[in-house]
């Protein structure tokens, strides 16, 4: 589902050609209908590299438009996609594969600090030296509270506050 919502989006957005394009990453609340969806199976909420698989095929998609990408709120992950989606295409691509490329615990690493606003950029991240040591061990316990889904563990510990 993923891979053609991401070619449906880039095919309307470059027919559009807007001059702004905006990323809004999904977070479903406690206690909402979507969380009720979730929870019954109804609705199944993409991890956050799927999430920036999906950013990332939407970028190549709408590679063409004379516009600019922003990635500007809490929300996202990746909070530094920004500039103009054709002159700055190759920029904002490498800043999706470079989170894509990370070791599996690196990445769980980074969403944890990042979900916990320790951190907007993966490169602030990276060039941290205790971020790993602090953040990995977290990444591994939040996952294990979702049964293997970092981002229910994230969800979960959200819900209850204590992230």
């Amino acid at each position: 589902h993923t891979e053609v919502h991401a070619r449906e989006t880039a095919r309307v957005l470059k027919a559009i050609n807007p001059a702004h394009v905006r990323l809004r990453t999904l977070w479903v609340y406690a206690g909402s209908p979507l969380d009720a969806m979730r929870q019954n199976g109804a609705f199944e909420q993409l991890d956050e590299e799927d999430i920036v698989r999906e950013i990332q095929r939407m970028l190549r998609g709408m590679n063409g438009i004379d516009g600019r990408v922003v990635s500007d709120h809490d929300l996202n992950l990746i909070g530094n996609i920004e500039g103009h989606i054709t002159h700055d295409f190759e920029r904002l691509d490498r800043l999706c594969q470079r989170f894509l490329d990370l070791e599996p615990e690196m990445r769980d690493a980074f969403v944890t600090a990042r979900r916990s606003g320790y951190f907007r950029s993966l490169s602030a991240f990276l060039n941290e030296p205790d971020a790993v040591p602090t953040f990995g061990p977290l990444g591994k316990e939040l996952r294990k509270l979702g049964d293997g889904s970092l981002v229910k563990g994230i969800a979960i510990r959200m819900d209850r506050r204590t992230i």
